[in-house]
């Protein structure tokens, strides 16, 4: 019992980090293959699910924000503060 509770902690764990660290390309191909998968075990309600998911990803890879759009501006925040000399 001990060893199926571990194996459960430890899935979710590696769940947990490979959605939060893959790039969207790697995570897009894991769920397309998730969802065939499902099909072909007859859970077509999940495989829907997951290719309801992966159409609304932006596919791009750009990064983990997930807004999918431009860059946001960066700004000169540094102000210049005279010094004179003694």
């Amino acid at each position: 019992m001990q060893e199926i509770i571990v194996a459960l902690i430890v899935a979710c764990a590696a769940f947990v980090v490979a959605r939060r660290y893959l790039p969207a390309s790697a995570r897009n191909a894991l769920r397309t293959w998730s969802a065939k998968a499902a099909n072909k075990l007859g859970w077509h309600s999940m495989a829907n699910k997951l290719t309801a998911a992966a159409a609304q990803d932006c596919g791009s890879g750009c990064g983990s924000c997930k807004s999918c759009g431009p860059a946001p501006a960066v700004t000169d925040n540094t102000r210049q503060i005279p010094i004179k000399p003694i």
